[in-house]
């Protein structure tokens, strides 16, 4: 398999990952996530639960985390 092919074929996987449903164990913490603005999804109403995360997505998503519970803590930052 060329490169190029296994780009495409992970392009393909990637986007069948983006049209499966989320697992209903995790429901009400993907609820707390979206309500509380730490996921906030492509833009357009899609998460990708089923996705791979990226190490840019997972900092974005800490500092997220971090900044709220130093936001509620009375400290404005680190």
């Amino acid at each position: 398999m060329s490169y190029e092919q296994f780009e495409e074929y992970m392009d393909r996987y990637i986007e069948k990952l983006k049209s499966l449903e989320p697992s209903e164990w995790s429901e009400s913490e993907r609820e707390f996530c979206e309500k509380n603005g730490l996921i906030l999804g492509d833009g357009n109403g899609n998460f990708g639960y089923k996705c791979p995360v990226t190490k840019e997505e997972l900092a974005v998503v800490s500092q997220r985390i971090v900044t709220g519970l130093l936001n509620n803590s009375g400290l404005k930052e680190i």
